[in-house]
């Protein structure tokens, strides 16, 4: 029986639904993966997909318009890798729960988007059962990991437990460094503004990727950005002594 019915106009479809089913929003740019998401999740009875997309800038407007209860959202897409990614999912998802997918998860892309505010990270290769699950526990409040992902997770809070961070820590030119890089600023014009050579610039950023286990500088800009937005100190920071505490920062070609 009906208690209340609501209607969704979405690709020329009206869908009608009962008031207590999970209203998912699907953004995932592999067409096969999500319409056979959408097919499994349409045989639930307490679940109905409101709409989908093939990017983020296209879900985002009609993410805020129909107001789904969870976002689903693939995490492989090239505009996943941009600075401020993140920063605009969890803004324009601020009370919908997001639940991110991925074929894999590295410990780089596991600790930023835990530390973001992910509600849950699954790998997509899991089972049909397993996925509803997961949306029925994040839709209670509950967060969600994946338990092939369990080692990397702890791996991950091993090294925190342990401090490796602090072993490494970022001089005080790679910390002004960051937030140029966060900017979009090429090596060039990181060299300009910092009065470097880009070869110092180059090395800089080399010894940032190590010191944060990544490898890109789209990972490096993302991890600042949300630092800075969440305001969480995760970022490994020299301790300032008036000297050089210990470490020779290279110098300008």
């Amino acid at each position: 029986m009906l208690t209340l019915e609501e209607s969704v106009t979405e690709r020329g479809a009206r869908v009608t639904s009962r008031a207590k089913r999970i209203r998912i929003f699907l953004v995932d740019g592999h067409d096969l993966e999500r319409i056979g998401m959408r097919i499994v999740l349409e045989k639930e009875g307490d679940v109905i997909v409101v709409g989908e997309e093939r990017s983020w800038q296209a879900a985002s407007p009609k993410i805020q318009r129909l107001r789904p209860d969870v976002v689903v959202m693939d995490l492989t897409a090239p505009e996943a890798e941009r600075p401020n990614f993140l920063t605009e999912v969890f803004d324009v998802c601020r009370d919908r729960r997001v639940l991110f997918m991925s074929h894999r998860f590295d410990e780089s892309t596991l600790a930023t988007v835990v530390r973001a505010g992910t509600h849950g990270c699954i790998l997509k290769n899991i089972s049909s059962e397993d996925l509803i699950r997961a949306l029925h526990s994040v839709t209670q409040g509950h967060s969600v990991i994946d338990p092939r992902l369990t080692d990397t997770l702890f791996g991950l809070v091993r090294d925190i437990r342990e401090g490796k961070g602090k072993k490494t820590p970022l001089s005080s030119q790679e910390r002004r460094l960051l937030p140029l890089l966060a900017q979009g600023m090429t090596n060039k014009e990181i060299a300009r503004e910092m009065k470097l050579s880009d070869k110092t610039v180059k090395n800089y950023l080399v010894n940032i990727y190590k010191k944060l286990n990544i490898s890109r500088r789209s990972q490096a800009a993302a991890i600042y950005s949300r630092s800075v937005a969440l305001d969480q100190s995760f970022i490994p920071t020299a301790v300032s002594t008036g000297g050089t505490n210990g470490q020779t920062s290279p110098r300008p070609a």
